[in-house]
């Protein structure tokens, strides 16, 4: 191109020599009009040339990776979705710990199924607290004869005056402690689901009965709590203290087939 360009302005220099050689009169009138000209001339020239080469060059070349004497396909790099989750390790966010529950653990751990109820134990932080009674398992729900599935819950007070809160608010023995229910949160199939006090499966619809001691079934009797009342109060208040000050509660429920049914060391 420069080449080109150079030649052309020679031609007309040569050009205008000879001329102004042959003329002088001419070069006081014309030489500002030439030197536009060739300006002109210039930058057409350098327009014609770049619209050229834009027609003439490649699209969207490519250049592949070669190894060794090979070519191969450049890789498609992974979807952002994917490589968020995935850390320099290559491990999944579902490879890390969960954050560490900041609140009250209670654990219930399921001992023995009789068909009829289901005999277990409650601690707090590992350590023994009391027994618990619930409904047998069923694969099938039956209404107010099938125990919760196992998981983990957060508990809090059920603040709605039911028929049976107002039971438990009128009667001698709870009216000056109680208030509302223990309630477990988001049970999947289960509604009102409580802890409270009973004596045996005919006493609870999905709910967890606490008491420190119980007699175990007969052949005319079910497994029977016998301290339940007590018990249910030791546990409320401890519950409602800790709730009242904002602090969280859980429970986690586990099923464990085993029959050693360590005593209580009920505090």
């Amino acid at each position: 191109m420069t080449s080109l360009i150079r030649f052309f302005v020679i031609l007309i220099v040569v050009f205008a020599v000879v001329l102004f050689a042959m003329r002088p009169d001419l070069l006081e009138d014309v030489w500002l009009w030439i030197v536009g000209l060739i300006g002109l001339i210039v930058k057409l020239f350098e327009r014609a040339w770049n619209f050229i080469e834009e027609k003439i060059k490649p699209k969207n070349e490519l250049i592949p990776a070669t190894v060794g004497a090979g070519t191969v396909r450049p890789q498609t790099p992974k979807r952002p979705a994917e490589s968020a989750r995935r850390s320099s390790d290559n491990r999944t966010i579902e490879d890390f710990p969960k954050p560490k529950f900041q609140g009250i653990t209670m654990e219930l751990k399921r001992l023995q199924d009789d068909g009829a109820s289901t005999l277990g134990v409650l601690s707090f932080d590992g350590e023994f607290y009391c027994y618990t009674l619930e409904d047998t398992y069923r694969e099938v729900k039956l209404k107010g004869e099938t125990r919760i599935p196992a998981g983990e819950y957060m508990l809090d007070f059920n603040e709605q005056l039911t028929n049976m809160t107002k039971r438990y608010r009128e009667s001698e023995f709870f009216s000056e402690w109680f208030t509302y229910h223990l309630h477990l949160k988001n049970v999947p199939g289960f509604e009102g689901v409580y802890i409270h006090n009973g004596g045996h499966h005919a006493h609870t619809d999905g709910c967890i009965l606490v008491s420190t001691d119980y007699i175990e079934k007969t052949e005319n009797a079910p497994v029977t709590l016998t301290n339940s009342r007590n018990t249910f109060k030791n546990l409320y208040i401890k519950l409602k203290q800790h709730l009242d000050a904002g602090v969280r509660v859980r429970i986690v429920i586990e099923n464990e087939p085993t029959r050693q049914m360590p005593k209580p060391t009920l505090s």
